[in-house]
């Protein structure tokens, strides 16, 4: 089972044939999220130096949905890769699809060899999503195999959606290998070879993504609009700074531990109260599914995301669960080698989705 969705026959039609990659690149060292509001990238020295950074970055943009390039976006996405590119970024690169525009099911499938559950899944396309097998590309893992059956997680995309992100991408100059959605991504960077499932959270530029993982597998996934761009606003009004500042100050000052954030959490109530509805309604929607699909319960919800390092914020978050609240650590799955630059805990957070990208299964 490859670690990403890649080509087959039918898939990136616009782009050309350039799929599947040769051996020597079927792992790609460099990883983009190019998204709603925000473009970010991580490149590695060595595919088994996953910790050996060699360059990582993000860049505002205009763009607020996938089926959305201007002229202008177009143009910064050329900046943004032409300027990585510069500074030696490895061109082969793996492409990070947005969350909001998946569709992530799970399916139970009767006894099979492994080679035919990918046409299985084909068929169940249409009975799990309002959208036709033509229509999208989809990938899938084994969450488990039992005497009954296999159950599989499927995560599939918009084929004309994907078309248009890899277009714009490969236009800019990059070669782009693979694909991989944010859930997938999240799952391998914060769950390993347990027997409990987690809740991750990923406070993204635009919206925050909510994941149930075990064992590496995305097993299901929410967006809701609690944003980085909220908490910019906050942190601006609340310490009287301006919005490109926000962000540095943020991280500065959870460095150093005197961060009074209580009132910048404050002025989030709202938004956090739909954040802890919504975990409160997929834990409990877990509960029934995990017994009946033979998966773990929810046991922990991870936080992850820049902002999600506010203590407020996780003491908010964390209030009236019986189970752990805690800030992730991007590097748990990933073995201690090689050498990092400088990227803090903090700024490390808002690379949770990349770094995932990069962990084999």
């Amino acid at each position: 089972m490859s670690n990403s969705i890649k080509h087959n026959d039918s898939f990136l039609s616009s782009v050309g044939n350039v799929f599947p990659p040769p051996s020597f690149m079927s792992f790609p060292r460099a990883v983009f999220f190019v998204g709603p509001g925000i473009i970010r990238y991580l490149s590695i020295k060595s595919s088994s130096l996953i910790r050996g950074i060699q360059l990582f970055g993000s860049f505002p943009t205009q763009l607020s949905d996938v089926d959305d390039f201007s002229d202008e976006i177009r143009t910064t996405i050329k900046v943004v890769v032409g300027d990585f590119l510069a500074r030696k970024g490895h061109k082969h690169s793996t492409l990070i699809f947005p969350e909001k525009d998946v569709y992530l099911f799970r399916v139970f499938l009767p006894k099979m060899k492994h080679s035919e559950i990918r046409s299985a899944v084909e068929l169940r396309i249409e009975e799990n999503i309002p959208v036709s097998a033509a229509d999208v590309v989809f990938e899938f893992d084994i969450v488990h195999e039992t005497e009954r059956g296999i159950l599989v997680a499927v995560s599939a995309v918009p084929r004309r959606s994907l078309d248009r992100l890899v277009a714009n991408v490969s236009d800019s100059g990059l070669l782009v290998v693979a694909v991989e959605t944010e859930a997938r991504a999240l799952a391998r960077t914060f769950t390993g070879n347990g027997l409990s499932s987690s809740l991750i959270i990923f406070i993204g530029e635009t919206d925050t993504v909510c994941v149930v993982a075990s064992c590496g597998v995305a097993l299901f996934s929410s967006t809701i609009s609690l944003s980085s761009v909220l908490f910019r606003k906050a942190l601006s009004e609340t310490f009287s700074i301006s919005l490109e500042k926000a962000d540095q100050f943020r991280d500065e000052s959870v460095s150093a531990g005197h961060m009074s954030d209580s009132v910048v959490v404050a002025k989030l109530a709202p938004e956090i109260k739909i954040l802890r509805d919504e975990l409160s309604k997929i834990i409990e929607y877990w509960s029934v599914h995990a017994q009946a699909e033979g998966v773990p319960p929810v046991e922990k919800i991870i936080l992850s995301g820049s902002n999600s390092s506010l203590p407020s914020f996780v003491q908010h978050v964390a209030a009236g669960f019986k189970i752990p609240v805690e800030v992730g650590n991007v590097w748990s799955m990933v073995a201690e080698q090689g050498g990092i630059i400088d990227i803090s805990k903090t700024q490390s957070l808002d690379y949770a989705v990349l770094i995932g990208a990069l962990i084999k299964r």
